[in-house]
């Protein structure tokens, strides 16, 4: 994809990736050195290309050829309703398999942008990356050859309230991620640490603060609801 369009919509461009998935033709990925609006004038320009069909516009801090990272962009920077945009009725081309085909007719299709660009107003330090309990020791080759894991703890009903008591303590002295929790107490299995957190979401003890980590309600960690 020639960047003409988005220079002429006055986008600054970090980079453009046409990707293999979308048969190197119709998905674009685009990263924008954003000012406010920007990301759905970027949208506009690259929709009013013929070919693509499908794109996503993201923040000069996504790596645009890693699919995890654009998929993490979405997930935690649009809302459906605010940053979806469909254009109906479209010049498309017939090489879609998707389209109605038939012989001499020029196709119209549906293109589709999503801008998962930071919403203006909210700080770029609220969006920090997804950390995953023991993502440093598990080594996919040492399963392969055979390796197991240790076996954990399972817990019954009064390990699993033990343990509740346990983790809440951690979290009103500290608010803490779940892979926090889970390596804190790693000697117990997965199952009881989702119960014992299910216990405390249960008796309505549980609660997030603005990072989304996990803290007790009514603490001064707890965000609060809006309007309140």
């Amino acid at each position: 994809m020639r960047p003409f369009a988005l220079r002429t919509a006055g986008v600054q461009v970090k980079d453009i990736n046409v990707t293999l998935g979308g048969c190197a033709f119709w998905h674009a990925v685009i990263s924008i050195k954003k000012q406010p609006g920007e990301g759905k004038n970027a949208l506009l320009a690259a929709l009013s290309v013929m070919d693509l069909k499908h794109v996503v516009v993201v923040d000069d801090d996504i790596d645009i050829n890693d699919p995890t990272e654009v998929e993490w962009a979405i997930a935690t920077r649009v809302q459906g309703d605010r940053d979806v945009m469909i254009v109906s009725n479209a010049r498309a081309k017939p090489l879609d398999p998707s389209l109605p085909q038939g012989y001499g007719v020029v196709p119209t299709g549906a293109k589709v942008g999503i801008d998962a660009t930071i919403p203006e107003n909210i700080p770029r330090e609220y969006y920090e990356r997804i950390t995953y309990a023991y993502a440093e020791t598990a080594k996919i080759d040492d399963y392969v050859n055979g390796k197991k894991d240790a076996a954990a703890e399972p817990g019954d009903e009064a390990v699993v309230a033990a343990l509740a008591d346990e983790i809440a303590v951690a979290i009103g002295k500290a608010p803490l991620y779940y892979t926090d929790i889970a390596e804190r107490f790693s000697k117990y299995d997965f199952v009881t640490i989702a119960r014992a957190i299910g216990q405390l979401h249960e008796t309505e003890k549980l609660w997030q603060d603005t990072r989304g980590r996990m803290c007790l309600r009514g603490s001064p960690f707890s965000a609060k609801p809006l309007g309140k």
